[in-house]
């Protein structure tokens, strides 16, 4: 009795063996704009149509895909193998996609195309350069604004150096789908600062390199007067010459 029942177990595995299956699934994908995405689907025992889906939408059955100019299907069918295919990427590509083994009612998962949008170069106001009075408490404001995706951060450098205790604002403006964002460095400079160059950088997924936009900070200071006398030490009746020497921003214009 033992044989005939190992026979129907053996065949009914070969029998389900046969039946159409996902041998490779699609998943989700980040591509940055105007890359190329693929998106991967092989199927097994199957030899019926197969067909992507966006958001639900069906894109049509052929692999050069009529209608959908940057979208095509790749991969030896003979062996299942129908790899969606996007270049270059625009954001309206960013959706929902399934391969569909439409004969057979299979459905892979979902995978969802993510777009990422590299930030501009970042806005700072007052540049190139930025006048400020030493000692007194001022606020350096830096912008990005656009369709970046992810929202960038802002960050600020000085020789290379990160800088800190910056404030980050994010606002959606009217349209529901533009972010801008702004960073504000609060320093109170010195008369040393003066030519002093710092950096506002954008950076995000999109871009981890980031972009600059650089200041220079134009300081202006009250005189700084040093008086000196050559000798310093001198007989009743010698002559002695003092040199009155002043730094200041705007630069001093007469000595008495």
């Amino acid at each position: 009795m033992l044989a005939p029942v190992l026979l129907v177990f053996f065949c009914l595995r070969a029998r389900a063996g046969l039946s159409p299956h996902f041998l490779q699934q699609p998943a989700d994908l980040v591509v940055l704009l105007g890359d190329e995405a693929r998106l991967s689907c092989a199927l097994g025992a199957y030899s019926g149509l197969v067909q992507w889906t966006k958001d639900g939408l069906a894109l049509g059955g052929e692999r050069d895909l009529p209608g959908w100019s940057r979208y095509w299907i790749s991969g030896n069918a003979v062996i299942g193998q129908h790899d969606l295919h996007i270049r270059p990427v625009e954001l309206e590509d960013q959706a929902s996609y399934e391969c569909q083994a439409t004969q057979a009612g299979l459905r892979s998962r979902p995978a969802q195309l993510h777009v990422l949008v590299p930030p501009e170069a970042p806005q700072v106001l007052g540049s190139p350069s930025v006048s400020l009075v030493a000692g007194v408490p001022a606020n350096l404001t830096c912008r990005s604004h656009g369709d970046a995706r992810p929202i960038p951060e802002l960050l600020w450098f000085r020789d290379g150096v990160r800088l800190d205790g910056a404030t980050f604002y994010q606002t959606l403006l009217k349209d529901g789908t533009t972010v801008s964002v702004e960073s504000i460095l609060t320093l109170t400079p010195s008369s040393h600062d003066d030519g002093a160059t710092l950096v506002c950088r954008a950076r995000s997924q999109a871009l981890p390199a980031g972009k600059d936009t650089a200041i220079t900070l134009s300081l202006q200071y009250p005189p700084v007067v040093t008086l000196s006398a050559e000798p310093q030490t001198v007989q009743e009746g010698e002559k002695v010459s003092f040199l009155c020497q002043a730094m200041a921003q705007p630069p001093v214009t007469g000595y008495r």
